[in-house]
């Protein structure tokens, strides 16, 4: 700033990496005189380098911690991401703070902390490529948030390191411990080494390849004209599973309650001997927290072309929920048959129905996506998907059979037009 024939540098930084109180001075004084140029003097040309050594090694700088011991626990104070440059390991080493990555920094071997961001691959790969061992992201989660598991759908590469996303609280325990200003917190070229090691543990099992299978089950039409059209109600049959060592995660909600609802309609049909004109298809379908593995396996199988299904109907959570209302989530142009078939359904059992723009919840969004009339079902404000809390002594006998009345009405409607 300034253009006058005299130079005048002020430089941050130049112990080794980043030291927080000349990089703070600096950067303020380059934010003062950028508001009030004409305070620069005549003749001078001010030069501002926060930070004159990014490659060096890290030093604790002026930060002092607690010397506080701080420990998290899994599923409670953080979570593990996993996938790409995000894998597993075993690191011990200096903990370095910076609210986003600063480009062109190494970190020598320790552990970097930074605010969250909304592509944690690319988080991972930018402080593997910069020498960071293991990246802790700083949320706004919760510690009951952290207990929610999803699958891990990618191999770690070779070389990753571990990542792991923080609860708020924890983040905010770890960085008092280590005598981190909240007050610099927001300062996006500035890194802070701390006084404060982390040690970590997150050993990984090598991801293998398994089979598995859907569970599916043909009641044939009965009228030879419209035999060959299906109907189909599906649930997803597996969780996220149990971490070892930790609580059980029995997703009774999510979804066990959707596949309960899809046998005892089987099975009423069955004893009864109802028999509808066309073809429907009960199916529980595997893989789905992988990605929808198992439905779109069936699709592409052949068993059934997509032009012969009519409609299908995806129930998922209808166990629980703290609302009063079932949520139907549907296309108001492409799935208006099947959302008219469940209006007069609702209204035949006097059950409650939200209608919902559609919002993928799982195998549905297999079907929907193929242009297939689709609708997924699940109760308002249902809670704990993917938590230990999604137990059985949750599950609520009225709402499982509200939404199954109303469902086997639909389907006989959609099956017997």
């Amino acid at each position: 700033m300034g253009d006058g024939p005299r130079v005048v540098a002020l430089v941050g930084g130049i112990h080794a990496g980043f030291a927080p109180a000349g990089v703070t001075v600096v950067e303020r004084a380059m934010a003062h005189f950028q508001q009030n140029p004409d305070e620069i003097p005549d003749g001078v040309a001010l030069h501002f380098i926060p930070n004159s050594n990014p490659d060096g090694d890290f030093a604790p700088g002026e930060v002092a911690g607690s010397n506080q011991a701080v420990t998290l626990a899994h599923l409670v104070d953080f979570g593990e991401v996993i996938g790409g440059a995000a894998g597993g390991g075993t690191v011990s080493a200096g903990l370095v703070y910076a609210p986003s990555i600063p480009s062109g920094v190494s970190f020598g071997g320790r552990v970097l902390l930074v605010d969250a961001g909304t592509d944690l691959p690319q988080l991972a790969r930018q402080a593997r490529s910069q020498g960071a061992v293991a990246l802790l992201v700083k949320t706004r989660l919760s510690a009951s948030d952290m207990a929610t598991r999803s699958a891990v759908t990618q191999q770690p590469d070779p070389g990753a390191i571990p990542v792991l996303q923080l609860a708020e609280q924890a983040a905010q325990a770890l960085l008092k411990a280590a005598g981190q200003p909240t007050a610099q917190a927001g300062q996006p070229s500035a890194a802070y080494a701390l006084p404060i090691s982390v040690t970590l543990d997150l050993s990984l099992d090598t991801l293998a390849n398994t089979q598995t299978a859907n569970v599916v089950g043909l009641l044939p039409g009965s009228d030879p004209s419209v035999a060959n059209e299906f109907i189909v109600i599906g649930a997803q049959l597996d969780g996220v599973g149990s971490p070892p060592g930790g609580p059980p995660y029995l997703s009774a909600n999510h979804d066990a309650s959707g596949v309960a609802v899809l046998l005892e309609i089987a099975r009423l049909w069955h004893d009864s001997g109802y028999r509808p004109r066309r073809s429907v298809v009960f199916a529980a379908w595997n893989a789905g927290e992988q990605g929808q593995l198992g439905s779109r396996h069936w699709l592409q199988s052949g068993a059934v072309k997509p032009e012969q299904i009519r409609a299908v109907l995806h129930l998922d959570s209808v166990g629980q929920g703290r609302g009063y209302y079932l949520d139907a989530a549907g296309d108001d142009s492409a799935d208006a048959i099947l959302l008219a078939s469940l209006e007069n359904a609702a209204r035949q059992v006097e059950g409650r129905l939200n209608m919902l723009k559609y919002q993928a919840h799982g195998d549905d969004a297999s079907f929907h996506s193929r242009g297939i009339p689709t609708v997924a079902l699940s109760w308002e404000k249902a809670d704990y998907a993917n938590t230990p809390q999604d137990t059985p002594d949750l599950i609520d006998e009225a709402k499982l059979q509200a939404t199954g009345r109303l469902v086997a009405l639909t389907l006989m409607t959609l099956a017997d037009e």
